[in-house]
């Protein structure tokens, strides 16, 4: 074998090596990129459990602080009104009763229960919500009224628990970012054949960057006069709500003016009164 042959064969083994090479180091790639893309997908799903677990948090917590506010004048109804205290304990246990759902469902199977819908009367619901959230508006010392007798006209198509929380979670935030002695009006119009059940605020309110950033779970604004704390959760889980029932949340706000949720149930989810 001549000198032409031993450099043919030196050529092509080592093109053979560099080929050998280019795909040890193609499937050492290949298997840091597949062990990349599960530890993202174990992130993910932590990442998700984190917050359904912090979902569950706020839902169930939004409630129970009001509960202990019940309780406290629960103390004193018994020695004074007697007749107010049958309903002051009917509140307590609807609320009750609700999160024992949403724990239930959350424990049995790690979801939000499945809306379960039916024809309301939004009206009286939104009384029966403010008349339990009565102590905390009190100790915000914050006005909260429902705008007519008439405010709601018509009833909706929807879970009656849901938009519960969703009042409960829309009322907790404009009594957290309204000062002292501010107002916060609930109504409800028919708008283009859509009913949009309202909560409106003179609050401090937010810029359309604060908007976008209130709707990012986790996310919270420092801009409450109280300086209360929160876990973020609270408009994007009553987003998801309204979704779930086939309803959309719009929310407007100007800053020193105050913040308008509306929640829009489109037409062929109304019932006429």
């Amino acid at each position: 074998m001549g000198p032409r042959e031993f450099r043919t064969l030196a050529h092509r083994y080592n093109a053979l090596r560099a080929a050998l090479i280019r795909r040890e180091r193609e499937s050492e790639a290949r298997g840091a990129l597949l062990a990349l893309e599960e530890r993202t997908r174990t992130v993910d799903r932590l990442a998700a459990m984190a917050e359904t677990s912090a979902s569950f948090a706020h839902e169930v917590g939004t409630p129970l602080n009001t509960v202990r506010g019940h309780l406290q004048l629960l103390r004193s109804d018994i020695a004074t009104a007697p007749d107010a205290t049958g309903q002051r304990i009917d509140l307590v246990l609807e609320q009750l009763d609700r999160v024992t759902t949403i724990v239930r469902e959350g424990v049995d199977r790690y979801v939000w229960p499945t809306p379960a819908p039916t024809a309301i009367d939004l009206g009286a619901l939104a009384r029966r919500v403010l008349q339990f959230l009565e102590p905390s508006f009190v100790a915000a010392d914050v006005t909260v009224t429902l705008d007519g007798a008439d405010a709601v006209p018509v009833r909706a198509q929807c879970d009656p628990d849901m938009v519960q929380q969703i009042l409960l979670n829309l009322l907790t935030n404009a009594t957290k970012f309204t000062k002292e002695g501010g107002q916060v009006i609930v109504s409800g119009t028919l708008v283009n054949g859509e009913l949009r059940l309202r909560v409106r605020d003179n609050g401090v309110g937010m810029t359309k960057d604060e908007i976008a950033y209130a709707m990012q779970p986790f996310h919270q604004l420092d801009t409450s006069p109280r300086r209360q704390s929160g876990t973020g959760l609270g408009l994007p889980l009553t987003k998801a709500l309204a979704d779930a029932n086939r309803a959309r949340l719009e929310l407007s706000s100007e800053p020193g003016v105050g913040t308008s949720a509306d929640v829009i149930f489109p037409a062929e989810r109304l019932f006429k009164s």
